[in-house]
């Protein structure tokens, strides 16, 4: 069995560029990764054609105009009548309501423990009202934190009668995989606070200059378990609206929901005891580019 669904929204190729996109006026559940083929410029001729789509759409949403005279109805068949007549356009938001809700399911609730959520609400304060960092790169980094749990799951793993402990062991490293993609991919647009910005284009420029065997190449390798259980806390909104199968689902939740219990027990190891102050240059730097 493999992981359909988070599989696919993670591996399509980190080599192509892609934008996690956020729809203006649509719910947070509908944001994406977008691929730069799909993605426009800003400039007069794309603003005209956005025009016309609007205009396109609002003139096939107008209601036709109704030709045929009908007799008014007494208020007593009227009453008779809206009782087995639907409003056509209502049912068929009622039909496209039901379907987006089909597509959301099957639903990731992770149970983020309270120890962890004092933990965000402080990396939180931390930075956007101390104007503290998170000194980079971190040790352990979000590979070494992926690679010891996928050591300690091994070891401690059980399975049901007639299933193969191998089996499940390459479900666990496939998830554990998908989160690294997954951050390399959301860290620039979803998983930093705007103080942190300017650090984080700092260490993206170093890390895109080293060659690729480098062991500081990719982000995951670079930020540590602050960051990464930002991911996992949005992780659930992330996946809404994939593919995903309820078999891989359950895998998936099983896992981080492992990692979670698992990062509170090596809480001493893995979180920073303290954040660093950040230089006046740099807050001039965030500053200016507000």
């Amino acid at each position: 069995m493999r992981l359909s669904g988070f599989k696919d929204l993670l591996f399509t190729g980190e080599q192509i560029p892609s934008y996690f996109v956020h729809y203006k006026g649509w719910k947070q559940s509908w944001d994406e990764w977008v691929p730069e083929s799909r993605m426009h410029k800003l400039t007069p001729d794309n603003r005209q054609k956005q025009k016309s789509l609007k205009e396109a759409i609002l003139k096939k949403k107008q209601p036709q105009s109704n030709t045929h005279s009908h007799s008014i109805p007494s208020n007593k068949s009227k009453g008779r009548q809206s009782q087995h007549t639907d409003n056509p356009r209502k049912r068929g938001r009622d039909t496209e309501d039901s379907s987006l809700e089909s597509q959301k399911r099957p639903e990731i609730k992770l149970v983020i423990p309270d120890e962890l959520k004092v933990t965000l609400v402080d990396d939180w304060e931390f930075i956007t009202k101390n104007n503290q960092l998170i000194p980079l790169p971190r040790t352990p980094s979000i590979q070494s934190i992926l690679s010891s749990y996928k050591s300690h799951a091994s070891k401690n793993i059980k399975v049901a009668a007639g299933h193969h402990k191998s089996k499940k062991i390459a479900l666990i490293e496939e998830v554990l995989n998908g989160l690294e993609v997954y951050f390399n991919r959301a860290i620039a647009s979803n998983l930093l606070y705007r103080f942190e910005r300017p650090q984080f284009v700092k260490v993206k420029k170093e890390a895109d200059e080293r060659p690729q065997n480098h062991q500081l190449k990719h982000m995951t390798s670079i930020y540590g378990v602050e960051h990464l259980l930002r991911l996992i806390v949005n992780l659930p909104s992330m996946l809404a609206y994939t593919s995903i199968d309820a078999e891989s689902a359950t895998i998936l939740h099983e896992t981080v929901q492992n990692l979670l219990d698992w990062i509170i027990d090596n809480k001493k190891q893995l979180f920073l005891p303290e954040y660093e102050n950040s230089s006046p240059n740099y807050q001039n730097r965030v500053n200016a580019g507000s």
